[in-house]
């Protein structure tokens, strides 16, 4: 076996045992399953400065476990690294530089506004929202302006990561499914909460138009249906389960609208029912 520096079998290979009567017969060696790109994870995580102050951990009191998807952008690209490579029960300590986490500090983003225009409470260190929903620290205050720094507080920063992967859901071990079960955000919802499902995502199908506006879906021309997609562990749960939901007989849910009888022919051609299983 070729062995990597943390023990990890990066190869299968054929081992040679010879028994008693000294014939041999090869017996296969499975490699450990390894998290890679795309593969769904969940960790603990306890992330510190330099300084060795902890400014996140997920092994505090009352937090959770982090799941996401490797390459899915739900974290900075130093995190993913730190976890590709494990297997399940693995752990893993790296340094992350500002490339790799929040970026540098970008000058740009501190700026000065009038104290006039400045709410009267404020106060240095104090966290604001601004009206464009972004979020800014005081790091000054003089007689005639304040100064916001809108970088993010990690910014310039390196932060080391102390990571162990608790579960690997492998990309290529999972299926998906689309539902069409009239209005995507309620049979959505259901799906989010039904153990084994790992995504979700809503939008629309069996149309003639690519890419179609809502408006022009909505105007029921283009031929389309809302749908939910699902994307599950079929070992953790089936396609059937969703019947447990009301969401395979979805005919019955979808002729109890109250509309008027426009909106209600328009529903049964955008929510209509639909299931389409495919691979991944």
């Amino acid at each position: 076996m070729q062995l990597s520096a943390a023990g990890r079998v990066l190869t299968r290979r054929a081992v040679c045992v010879r028994p008693a009567s000294d014939s041999r017969r090869l017996v296969p060696v499975r490699a450990l399953q390894v998290a890679k790109v795309g593969d769904y994870v969940c960790v603990d995580y306890t992330g510190t400065l330099d300084d060795g102050s902890v400014f996140d951990s997920s092994r505090q009191e009352g937090r959770k476990p982090l799941e996401f998807k490797i390459g899915g952008g739900l974290v900075i690209k130093g995190f993913d690294v730190a976890v590709t490579g494990l297997a399940a029960g693995q752990s893993n300590k790296v340094r992350v530089d500002p490339d790799d986490a929040y970026g540098h500090v970008n000058p740009e983003y501190i700026i000065n506004i009038p104290k006039a225009k400045a709410p009267d409470n404020l106060n240095l260190n104090d966290r604001v929202m601004l009206s464009n929903g972004l979020p800014a620290k005081v790091t000054a205050i003089t007689d005639d302006h304040i100064t916001l720094d809108l970088n993010h507080e990690l910014a310039g920063k390196h932060l080391t990561f102390d990571v162990t992967l608790l579960t690997l859901t492998p990309a290529d071990s999972l299926q998906k499914v689309a539902f069409g079960a009239g209005c995507f955000w309620g049979p959505e919802l259901a799906f989010m909460r039904v153990p084994g499902v790992i995504s979700t995502e809503v939008g629309y199908s069996q149309g003639h138009v690519k890419e179609p506006s809502y408006e022009q879906v909505c105007s029921g021309s283009t031929g389309h249906a809302e749908v939910v997609q699902v994307t599950y562990d079929p070992n953790q749960v089936k396609v059937l389960y969703a019947g447990q939901l009301d969401l395979l007989n979805v005919t019955k849910y979808n002729l109890h609208s109250t509309n008027h009888a426009g909106m209600l022919s328009r529903q049964l051609v955008i929510k209509r029912s639909l299931a389409f299983i495919y691979p991944c």
